[in-house]
């Protein structure tokens, strides 16, 4: 399990505390458009680190959070949702 955390856990630890903070305050908008390049450049890192290693199952779930989180083709939700996907996939992260 340590073996496959050694390259992606500084990148997961970074993303749980962005989704954190940026589910429990509120900050200009300029912030969450940073969140969502992040989020999904470090998804597609990854990903492709799952699928290098032939987890075809993570690398779909971080692909789409990738896609949820791209900063072209956005997702437009309430504030009150995104801070409870925020939360949920802080959470994942945290856990994986």
């Amino acid at each position: 399990m340590l073996n496959r955390l050694d390259d992606e856990l500084p990148v997961l630890a970074v993303c749980t505390i962005a989704l954190l903070i940026a589910a429990t305050t509120h900050w200009p908008y300029f912030f969450y458009i940073l969140l969502r390049v992040l989020l999904c450049t470090a998804c597609i890192f990854i990903a492709s680190k799952q699928y290098a290693k032939r987890r075809t199952l993570w690398t779909w779930t971080f692909a789409a959070i990738a896609v949820l989180f791209n900063p072209i083709i956005q997702l437009r939700m309430s504030r009150s949702d995104w801070m409870v996907i925020n939360l949920d996939i802080a959470a994942f992260f945290f856990v994986d």
